[in-house]
């Protein structure tokens, strides 16, 4: 039988067979498996956790994949778009709050065009010491260049699984070779990338999870995020649960493994200033704001708004 601590107390790097025992922990020794998490993030990147602004500005997308909560079959979230001032103004009021790091997100929505987003990026990297992550799903090769060129610094395209039967169960219209494409083109144009895997596809085992941890060292990845799979039919509180579960503890192992790497979670803007959320202690090193409920309750400006510091803070 595997001891769970004499894996952490290891020194050397863990075996195939040692990251599934940890991602198979049970309740009673998960705080081991956390606090360790957290001890390597502090010894190799530092006690502070970073703040990044997180705006979907958009929840249109020309794709219908399984996984994601933009799927049209989905009739329980309003379709909505920001204008392009809007989302300029947006970011001005983010970078008011101390956010250094934004990242603009959509579906794939061809409504907004290359030059458009490219208009986005350059207004928003006038200010200075502020860097732009872009995650608008698989477009034209030409438009991460003229995205590039306009200043965006990084570009998240999760690899989603390297299963490649769960995959085409995934994804539509675009295939794993084609999305590992996108990624190395985007590599090689100087972006930071941001990838990462889905949680919680039916089927999906620790061998599937632990290959994808693996993955992530050869794509050269800066910074890893981890995605719900949010088909209409797993949206119950008990699958919620074991998905949250699972993304702490895959969290957790690759800090582990990558000391030096980035992980990153979501959390909304509002129930962080409520303070109506745990940190998560799991090994991140970035919490990614979601304000996008927030500037959706705000699309029509007041002067209290437009001149609105939230002055956040990096939690300790």
């Amino acid at each position: 039988m595997i001891n769970i601590t004499e894996i952490l107390n290891k020194s050397e790097k863990l075996s195939y067979k040692e990251i599934i025992a940890l991602l198979s922990s049970k309740s009673d020794v998960l705080h081991k498996l956390y606090s360790k998490a957290e001890t390597i993030k502090k010894t190799n990147l530092g006690n502070k956790t970073d703040i990044w602004g997180l705006l979907e500005f958009s929840n249109y997308c020309d794709q219908d994949c399984d996984f994601c909560k933009f799927q049209s079959e989905n009739l329980s979230i309003n379709k909505f778009r920001f204008e392009t001032e809007q989302i300029v103004e947006f970011a001005q009021v983010m970078i008011k709050s101390n956010i250094k790091t934004i990242i603009l997100s959509s579906g794939l929505d061809h409504h907004y065009d290359s030059d458009e987003i490219a208009y986005i990026v350059y207004s928003i990297k006038q200010h200075k010491n502020v860097k732009v992550f872009l995650s608008l799903g698989l477009r034209d090769l030409n438009d991460y260049r003229k995205w590039k060129i306009a200043g965006a610094d990084g570009y998240i395209c999760k690899h989603l699984t390297i299963n490649g039967r769960m995959y085409q169960s995934c994804a539509k219209n675009k295939s794993l070779i084609e999305r590992m494409k996108h990624i190395k083109y985007l590599n090689g144009l100087g972006y930071k990338i941001g990838a990462g895997c889905i949680i919680g596809v039916p089927s999906q085992s620790l061998d599937d999870l632990t290959n994808d941890i693996y993955f992530l060292n050869q794509l050269d990845v800066s910074t890893v995020f981890f995605m719900p799979y949010l088909s209409l039919n797993l949206l119950h509180k008990k699958e919620e649960i074991l998905i949250k579960k699972q993304m702490f503890d895959l969290a957790a192992v690759t800090r582990i493994l990558y000391n030096q790497k980035s992980i990153a979670f979501s959390i909304d803007y509002e129930k962080y200033i409520e303070k109506n959320v745990n940190n998560f202690r799991t090994g991140e090193n970035i919490i990614m704001l979601d304000f996008t409920s927030f500037f959706l309750n705000k699309r029509k400006f007041s002067d209290e708004f437009n001149s609105l510091s939230f002055q956040l803070s990096s939690p300790e």
